[in-house]
């Protein structure tokens, strides 16, 4: 059964009297009374009328109860569960996608840490060769202060200076080295902080993937 209002007149007044006021009011030029028209529905099985007080206005109500066709009605409802079940199908695709998504992310972070990581550990070994060249050059008559060939009449540096000089490159050159190190230490913390998020993204959607499943289900 479904219940349905068909009219509603609000009067400034209270009390069940009003809906024979209500009952027996008719339009302007009309034919039949509000009563009259309503009790004409067909389709009616049967009538109900009611007043109650709202904020100090009467509402009159009729309520005509009809009967609805079973067949219609589960036709209806097959309709709705078949829209359900492509939607549910839509979202859950699209979720799958979501989570597809976020593992490719997080690959795509893998990979480049290991790219990084490779270059940063030639920035290291070639840091490392600087310091282990200037820390094994030898004296050389024929080398300057400068690390350049001797031309034809320069006298030889002096070894006193030449080990002063080398104590000064091998100084820079670890200078050089420690910073080197103290980026490729940054930027590995980089690269892993990027991984970790990805990775953590994926677990996020895998969780909400479940979560949608539940609630579809």
């Amino acid at each position: 059964m479904l219940s349905i209002v068909l009219g509603i007149t609000m009067l400034a007044a209270c009390g069940d009297s009003k809906i024979s006021a209500v009952k027996d009011s008719r339009l302007q030029g009309a034919e039949f009374t509000f009563g009259e028209n309503l009790d004409k529905i067909k389709e009616c099985k049967s009538t109900d009328w009611s007043s109650e007080l709202v904020n100090n206005v009467t509402i009159v109500t009729h309520t005509c109860k009809v009967k609805v066709d079973e067949a219609l009605v589960e036709s209806a409802k097959k309709a709705e569960l078949e829209a359900l079940k492509v939607h549910a199908r839509l979202e859950e695709g699209s979720a799958g996608i979501y989570v597809r998504g976020m593992q490719t992310v997080h690959v795509g972070a893998l990979r480049t840490q290991e790219l990084q990581l490779a270059q940063l550990a030639m920035r290291v070994a070639d840091a490392d060769r600087q310091v282990s060249a200037v820390a094994n050059s030898k004296y050389s008559r024929f080398i300057s202060l400068s690390g350049t060939a001797l031309r034809g009449g320069e006298a030889p540096p002096d070894p006193a200076a030449w080990e002063v000089k080398q104590a000064e490159n091998l100084a820079q050159a670890n200078a050089a080295r420690e910073k080197v190190l103290a980026e490729v230490d940054a930027e590995k913390r980089k690269l892993q902080l990027d991984v970790d998020e990805a990775f953590k993204a994926v677990g996020l959607a895998l969780g909400w993937q479940d979560k949608y499943k539940e609630a579809v289900e």
